[in-house]
């Protein structure tokens, strides 16, 4: 198989994917985690069924992968100023629609994927945040995982922000 061939498969793939991931980014925002049905997921995501299985075995596998996505999006937010990085970190949980359905419908899913040490995903994020924020990792880490269960404003972030960071 040639070396073009094989690129254009895996822009395929991974454009398939990533339009599986949004719809159920999607779904979950409307109805939760639980409701959402996997048949509703590959007509949101424009897909046959098949393919939806042949990316993901189940609904399970769809909620990890769409985590992934999130703490993917979250891990790559940049900025120059350590508060303005924090404000930004915040906002993307404060104000992300898949939590906000969580929070409402699906509260036990919070303990079980968002605590710190139940993933590998967590690892990564403390590893961009020591990278960041140094010894204050730990402490932005567990102020994070707080607005998850109840986010908080732009101005709130900021003023919290300034408090982590002057300690």
């Amino acid at each position: 198989m040639s070396e073009e061939l094989y690129a254009r498969q895996h822009a395929t793939y991974r454009t398939t994917h990533e339009s599986i991931i949004i719809a159920a980014k999607k779904l979950m925002a409307e109805q939760g985690f639980r409701a959402m049905n996997m048949i509703e997921l590959a007509s949101e995501a424009e897909v046959s069924r098949a393919t939806l299985y042949n990316h993901f075995r189940d609904k399970d596998a769809v909620g990890i992968a769409l985590i992934q996505f999130e703490v993917g999006e979250l891990i790559a937010i940049s900025s120059e100023s350590p508060v303005d990085y924090l404000v930004a970190l915040s906002q993307f949980i404060s104000t992300n629609t898949a939590l906000q359905s969580i929070r409402n419908t699906d509260p036990e899913l919070i303990a079980k994927v968002f605590q710190p040490n139940g993933h590998d995903l967590w690892r990564e994020v403390g590893e961009v945040l020591n990278k960041k924020l140094g010894s204050l990792a730990p402490v932005a880490v567990l102020w994070l995982l707080g607005q998850i269960l109840a986010p908080i404003s732009a101005e709130s972030a900021r003023k919290q922000a300034m408090s982590i960071l002057n300690r």
